[in-house]
């Protein structure tokens, strides 16, 4: 596969999952990362997308609260290997900063480690695909614990881990239990 065919496959796997990642609503644009991405490679992940854009609107939207809003999965990265600590501030002005350098503004409101808009920069820079290839551990663990769920987000998640670089470092995953006591494991 040559590398401008790569890229393309590769921005979008990281578009698609962007899309898919963000709260269910205007899904714009996702047909177009989804026939970027036919062939044999990526099936599974397109079957299973195309069958959740197949659930009505209102249906999605209320799985994606049951899982990510009262879940416990969260998608701020920071949070994932900090928790609620002055590391995770450390970290969220650290990315604050790389999404500046990048030219990428935040507009949405949004904390800057909200893995769409992460994979929304990974797909335009490759500083920001080696910005999530740091927090590989904790994205690899949510993929693990979304592939149980509803929906394509386990698989969109290790769609995203198979383009994405390896770890420069080795971040602690921060693991919030049923009675809000923080465990670190490596």
């Amino acid at each position: 596969m040559t590398g401008q065919r790569r890229r393309s496959k590769q921005e979008a796997v990281l578009r698609l999952a962007a899309a898919v990642l963000d709260y269910p609503g205007d899904d714009f644009g996702v047909e177009v990362w989804l026939e970027a991405l036919s062939g044999r490679s990526h099936r599974q992940l397109v079957t299973a997308v195309q069958e959740w854009l197949a659930v009505p609107a209102a249906q999605r939207q209320q799985q994606y609260i049951r899982i990510f809003d009262f879940g416990g999965h969260s998608l701020y990265l920071t949070y994932l290997t900090h928790g609620e600590t002055r590391q995770r501030g450390t970290a969220l002005l650290e990315i604050k900063g790389e999404l500046a350098s990048g030219g990428l503004a935040i507009t949405s409101g949004e904390l800057p480690d909200y893995l769409p808009l992460l994979l929304e920069f990974a797909a335009i820079e490759e500083r920001g695909r080696r910005l999530l290839a740091d927090y590989r551990d904790a994205l690899v663990r949510l993929a693990d614990d979304l592939g149980d769920q509803e929906g394509p987000f386990g698989l969109v998640l290790k769609a995203v881990l198979a383009a994405l670089p390896r770890s420069r470092t080795l971040l602690p995953i921060v693991e919030i239990t049923d009675t809000d006591e923080m465990a670190v494991r490596r």
